[in-house]
This record gives structure tokens, C-alpha cells and sequence, in this order.
């Protein structure tokens, strides 16, 4: 199942799985604040596909997020990585110079919480 959210026309983020109803026929349904919209009016250019991984919380991760990634020793914090699709993998970049590397090693590394803090898309109006 391929997951994604994307902005409703009124605002607010609303989550979607394409489905197989067994008889080759797909479809996506949306899911909002106000329980399944089938047929919702969102912002296309605001639609993030899913990566497949989850933060430190269990929160589904998709392009575009923005990620809080904490030292668990040290306390201390990055705030503003994103996540990318790039060269067969899913990309977080650091800001300020501080490189970059993919989403399954960030997660897969011990001694680090990483948490999804938004989306760089949350700032557009509808």
C-alpha cells in the first residue's frame, strides 16, 4: 500500500493510502480531521509520498518533512532536516553545512531520537 497526505483546500493535512480492491481496480481514500473523505479537495502541490519508515514515535515519515533528530547522550538537538528522494534513496540533509545521509542509517543509528517536528509545506495557504 502507497501511502501520502496532502493539504485540504481549507488547510489542514489530510493522509491517503492507494488501494487494490483485490480486482485490479485502485483508488485513494482520504483521511482527514473530519473522518474518510473520499472525494476531498487538496492542494496538489502540497501531495508527499510516504517513505515506509517511522520516527522515533511511530509517526509515519514522508518527503518533505522536517525532522528533530536529538543526542540521546548529550541532549543535544538539529532542528529543519528535511527529507528528500534522491539517487535511489530516501536523503535527510542537515542544515548549515552539516551534510547529509539517508533516512535508514539517521534511524538505524543508536543514541539518536529522531522526530518528525512538520513538513516544509505546512506554511502554504490553500
Amino acid at each position: 500500500m502507497v501511502k501520502f497526505k496532502a493539504k485540504h483546500d481549507s488547510g489542514y493535512w489530510l493522509t491517503a493510502e492507494l488501494s487494490n480492491d483485490g480486482n485490479d481496480n485502485y483508488g485513494i481514500m482520504w483521511h482527514g480531521q473530519n473522518g474518510d473523505e473520499p472525494f476531498a479537495r487538496i492542494n496538489p502541490n502540497t501531495i508527499c509520498v510516504a517513505t515506509g519508515l517511522r520516527d522515533s514515535n511511530g509517526a509515519d515519515i514522508y518527503v518533505g518533512d522536517l525532522l528533530k533528530v536529538t543526542d540521546d547522550e548529550t541532549g543535544s538537538e538539529i532542528y529543519g532536516v528535511s527529507v528528500w528522494f534522491e539517487k535511489s534513496a530516501y536523503v535527510v540533509h542537515f542544515p548549515y553545512g552539516m551534510g547529509s545521509t539517508t533516512l535508514f542509517e539517521l534511524l538505524m543509528r543508536d543514541g539518536k531520537t529522531v522526530v518528525v517536528q512538520g513538513n516544509r509545506l505546512d506554511d502554504i495557504d490553500c
